[in-house]
């Protein structure tokens, strides 16, 4: 029986920052997993191949560029883990090209797959309070 790797959090996304803070495709998806999800303004996207992932992060990565994506930084608001699943919600703060300084919340989604931990999922929004866990 496999048994599932602890998941350092800091770790985890300052090593993912150093990729997503140089729009770095290559690198950034080397954290996920297919299937690949997003939801953005309550529309989900799935990828189920790599090429059409990296295609499509090409060229979000380069409308990001365009826009401005300048010193990228992020504070975990919440992270845990199950034994075999994970989330983190982090706010990301930029800087655009108009010297605006944006802010964005993304919670990942995470599931151990053969031994590693891998982002399955992210739901993107302005709102903290739409993506934080409410104890039941």
């Amino acid at each position: 029986m496999l048994t599932t790797p602890q998941l350092d959090f800091a770790t985890y996304f300052a090593n993912f920052s150093l990729a997503y803070g140089y729009l770095d495709v290559d690198s950034v998806i080397e954290f996920y997993a297919l299937p690949f999800e997003v939801t953005f303004e309550n529309e989900c996207n799935t990828w189920i191949e790599r090429a059409s992932l990296h295609d499509t992060l090409t060229a979000l990565y380069a409308w990001m560029q365009q826009q401005g994506f300048h010193q990228p930084h992020y504070e975990i608001i919440e992270a845990q883990r199950t034994d075999g699943t994970a989330y983190a919600l982090l706010k990301w703060r930029i800087v655009n090209n108009d010297g605006q300084r944006v802010s964005y919340f993304n919670r990942y989604q995470m599931q151990c797959i053969a031994g590693e931990w891998k982002i399955t999922g992210i739901i993107r929004t302005d709102d903290e309070a739409a993506l934080l866990v409410v104890p039941a």
